[in-house]
């Protein structure tokens, strides 16, 4: 354990730095991997501070992640109540060597070791080979065991899975295409009709110009036959001329 933690780069013990895999097994992660500023606040160790970089070169390595493996211990066994404020609050009291009350009674050999692993001396904190033999840890990692065994089980085919779920999403594709496909024939059926419905009108409006043009017509034809047919009758009631002859034999008369 002494060798591996000499080979360990400062700050690598974060949640967001250690990767869990399918076998329980605990691997870091590379050392450049984005940490947030407030779980880096809460896990950063006073060795790995610039003022105490120089006194922490001549420390055993074995006891310089004692102090994140303490805070990480707290966090795992202690679900603090408010979300990601109230865990952030809890981790920033641990700093001051307070703890929540509900996890004193909760876990007191557990409390007593977490603070063991935050001592301000780094020599004064367990060595990691010391954690490895304890008993004690022996009993956190089987509370952490029955912690797992209590979540979800896991999806071991995880491929059927993939595949089902990308079927699906081709199959929701396909029904949106066929959805805008309906949308467009139903716009262009409107489209039709609303052109219909004004080519309509419009001859509507043409046959009744030319029914108005006809009526107007008609009237003026009767009102003309009316005008010669009173022009007759008046000429057929003039006294008739007398002839020419019996005005010629009447002037010789006289």
């Amino acid at each position: 354990a002494g060798s591996n933690a000499a080979r360990l780069p400062a700050g690598v013990v974060r949640p967001s730095r250690l990767l869990l895999h399918s076998n329980g097994r605990v691997t870091a992660a590379a050392a450049t991997a984005a940490v947030d500023a407030q779980e880096e606040a809460a896990y950063r160790s006073p060795d790995e501070s610039p003022a105490a970089a120089a006194a922490a070169a001549t420390v055993d390595a074995a006891h310089q992640y004692s102090y994140s493996l303490g805070v990480l211990l707290f966090d795992l066994l202690y679900a603090a109540p408010g979300g990601p404020a109230g865990r952030f609050r809890a981790l920033a009291e641990l700093r001051q060597r307070v703890m929540p009350p509900a996890f004193l009674q909760a876990h007191p050999q557990e409390a007593a070791l977490v603070l063991s692993l935050l001592r301000p001396e780094p020599a004064a904190r367990p060595s990691l080979q010391q954690l490895v033999a304890s008993e004690l840890l022996s009993g956190v990692c089987e509370v952490l065991l029955q912690r797992r065994r209590q979540l979800p089980a896991p999806v071991q085919d995880t491929d059927s899975l993939v595949f089902f779920l990308q079927t699906m999403h081709g199959r929701k594709e396909a029904e949106v295409q066929q959805a805008q496909a309906g949308v467009a024939a139903l716009d262009a059926q409107i489209a039709a009709v609303e052109a219909a419905l004004r080519q309509a009108q419009q001859g509507g409006q043409q046959q009744q110009q030319q029914h108005l043009a006809e009526a107007a017509g008609q009237q003026l034809d009767v009102s003309g036959a009316g005008s010669s047919a009173a022009a007759m009758a008046a000429a057929a009631a003039l006294p008739a001329a007398p002839p020419a002859a019996a005005m010629e034999v009447d002037q010789q008369r006289q």
